[in-house]
């Protein structure tokens, strides 16, 4: 549980991170990056209730996102 916890609050610091040095307006990295971190928060607060990501399909779907706000965050490193 406590990696499992480590790697959501890791990736939320990512993502914010990532957020904070784009530059200001609208931008396809910063829809991923929010949509990313609305999903983690979203996945953690579910998680009080039950265990949502031993479910396959909820799994996919997070992980998903998960990778979409990481390519989102190489991007914006590439284009620097």
């Amino acid at each position: 549980m406590l990696v499992l916890m480590w790697m959501l609050i890791q990736i939320l610091v990512d993502f914010w991170r990532g957020l904070r040095t784009l530059p200001p307006g609208p931008s396809n990295q910063r829809f991923l990056l929010h949509g990313g971190i609305a999903a983690v928060l979203a996945t953690m607060a579910e998680g009080f209730v039950e265990l949502n990501l031993g479910d396959s399909e909820v799994l996919t779907m997070f992980l998903v996102v998960v990778a979409c706000g990481y390519l989102a965050l190489e991007k914006e490193l590439a284009t620097e």
